[in-house]
């Protein structure tokens, strides 16, 4: 936060950075699917790369939710 020197008005410097989220997902669904819990849970980069080791790893496909669009003319 500080103060602009024009018009003595409160700004705000915003800071975003996008990190790697690992998750592993965790399906308990039985019975051909139909009943159960199917979620994905946070783990630590660490244990990513433990458990990359010991199962295939996947890329999951992009719905462009964290696309970043920047305007040409800028």
């Amino acid at each position: 936060m500080y103060i602009d020197s024009i018009d003595n008005t409160t700004k705000y410097n915003y800071h975003s950075e996008i990190q790697e989220v690992f998750q592993k997902h965790i399906d308990e669904r039985y019975f051909f699917k139909l009943f159960g819990n199917d979620f994905w849970v946070d783990i630590p980069s660490e244990n990513y790369s433990f458990l990359k080791k010991s199962c295939e790893d996947y890329d999951i496909p992009s719905d462009n939710e964290l696309s970043l669009k920047f305007n040409v003319n800028d």
